[in-house]
């Protein structure tokens, strides 16, 4: 990969409508490495609430067993509708 001034993020769901939670937390942790080798330099990953079949709830773990597979800038972005508020963090995984 290239340092270039632009920079690529790859925004994951772990949500998988028509599987289990097991197939949507396997699929998730199989992409994330992926991107790197498509030229991304991050990994997004979204935590959505208030869906039947959001699997999300636990990103902080979710985070660590990915940070242990490779190597990559990993954020979380978080919205929570009812309250009008946005909260966000970055993390980044050596």
């Amino acid at each position: 990969m290239s340092d270039s001034a632009q920079r690529y993020g790859l925004f994951l769901n772990v949500e998988n409508p028509d599987g289990d939670a097991r197939d949507a937390l396997t699929q998730t942790v199989r992409n994330a490495p992926a991107a790197r080798t498509f030229g991304y330099h991050e990994v997004w990953l979204a935590e959505h609430n208030y869906r039947s079949y959001a699997n999300s709830s636990a990103l902080a773990l979710l985070f660590a067993h990915i940070a242990t597979r490779f190597r990559c800038h990993i954020g979380l972005r978080g919205y929570c509708r009812r309250m009008r508020r946005v909260r966000g963090c970055t993390k980044r995984s050596r």
